[in-house]
């Protein structure tokens, strides 16, 4: 297949040149000791809470070394631009490429060659409007619709569909029911555990949670939310339209805060980006315990972003809502070996700083990442998928015509 130039080299190193980094001297009871009397009033009295330091723990390095890329060629040419991605036990390469009026999943083989592509666009058995997810569960890909509010279940040898869901929240309480299925987290015992968000465009603000719910084979919801998170905080324009008669939009900001969440084997994890707190849940949404690090957080100059003309207009209306810094979690996101990957925003504008964290909190190993911080979406999380010793991220110009999954293979240095 032939290659593109890639928009960055994402062999980086951070640590020591002799691998492993040793762990630093002071005592480790004194420095945590420090660390709890500095935790934020609304960390004091959280249970479970494991507090850590880098000054008490070894690490590797990560880097990441380019292997392969899935894209448009004469072979398979995207209809649309790529979404969500899915990766089996044999690393076949499930991409779900969508645009209005066209609707596929892509299936390559590891070393990129294009095997097949299935679904289309449509209101009726296996067929979707927009495909928002995709999910790899017993020998099954799970593809979600969030316009129909559906989910299909196809066979991963013929890619037949097995049979869909409709999503049903008539057991909701009234005040819940503006909700709207957004996103699937994972499958438990045969259920589906699907996020929910408030579909109301003009006032994104009303519900100030995501609830994620467990779904029955028959797509009832469970009345009884797993988890109820606090969700990204909008911009709400002070007048509707603009003088030239336009419909102004709520808007996030790139240092909004929000809510993190992941799924691994058997747990759940949630972080708010304003702190290195991980909360680690079951999958019945019982909580079970935390870690936290202490970070830095880097400052804001609000000034200095190109953020946009309506954008900024809302921070003019808005600022005794802009915050003086940066959230401190970019993202996080759980492997298939029971471990947390995770980014830290840093003082650099196109570096993140990139943690493999044990499901204790342990720290294994750090690298760097890059990135424009400037340019997040808070409440669209980047794609940063792990599996069987791959790392699968997406590169995206549209400009310069890119639009494609890069995978990567992972060393522990």
């Amino acid at each position: 297949m032939r290659y593109i130039i890639p928009l960055f080299i994402l062999s980086l190193f951070l640590g020591c040149s002799n691998g492993r980094r040793p762990a630093e001297k002071p005592s480790q009871s004194k420095q945590i000791s420090k660390i709890k009397a500095k935790l934020p009033d609304s960390l004091q009295n959280l249970e479970n809470l494991q507090v850590y330091s880098l000054q008490d723990q070894p690490y590797d390095t990560v880097t990441f070394q380019r292997e392969q890329v899935f894209e448009s060629s004469k072979e398979a040419i995207f209809d649309g631009y790529t979404g969500e991605i899915a990766v089996d036990e044999q690393n076949r390469v499930y991409i779900a490429v969508t645009k209005l009026g066209s609707v596929a999943v892509y299936v390559f083989s590891p070393e990129g060659e294009f095997i097949t592509k299935f679904l289309r666009e449509g209101r009726g058995p296996g067929e979707f409007i927009k495909i928002s997810d995709i999910l790899l569960q017993n020998n099954s890909l799970y593809v979600f619709g969030g316009s129909l509010q559906k989910v299909g279940i196809f066979n991963l040898k013929s890619h037949n569909r097995k049979h869909s869901i409709t999503i049903n929240t008539d057991s909701l309480t009234d005040k819940l029911s503006v909700l709207k299925a957004d996103d699937l987290l994972s499958t438990n015992e045969g259920r589906l555990i699907v996020s929910f968000k408030g579909s109301t465009l003009f006032n994104p603000n009303m519900l100030s949670n995501k609830y994620y719910y467990e779904i029955s084979k028959k797509g009832i919801v469970i009345d009884k939310p797993i988890l109820k998170i606090p969700k990204t905080s909008f911009y709400k324009p002070n007048n509707r339209k603009t003088t030239h008669g336009t419909i102004r939009l709520p808007r996030s900001m790139p240092f909004s805060r929000n809510t993190l969440v992941s799924a691994g084997d058997s747990l759940l994890y949630s972080a708010w980006t304003e702190h290195f707190l991980i909360k680690v849940y079951d999958k019945s949404g019982n909580y079970r315990r935390a870690f936290y690090y202490p970070y830095e957080q880097a400052p804001l100059s609000v000034s200095e972003m190109p953020l946009g003309e309506a954008r900024q207009k809302l921070i003019e209306e808005h600022p005794e809502k802009v915050p003086d810094t940066w959230p401190v979690i970019h993202n996080i996101t759980a492997d298939d070996e029971g471990r947390l990957w995770g980014q830290t925003i840093t003082k650099s504008d196109s570096t993140y700083k990139g943690w493999v964290l044990n499901n204790q909190g342990k720290l294994l190993a750090r690298f760097s990442w890059p990135g424009r911080r400037a340019e997040r979406t808070p409440e669209t999380p980047p794609l940063f998928k792990i599996k069987n010793g791959y790392l699968y991220t997406r590169e995206r110009d549209i400009s310069k015509g890119i639009d494609r999954i890069v995978k990567h293979k992972i060393n522990f240095e």
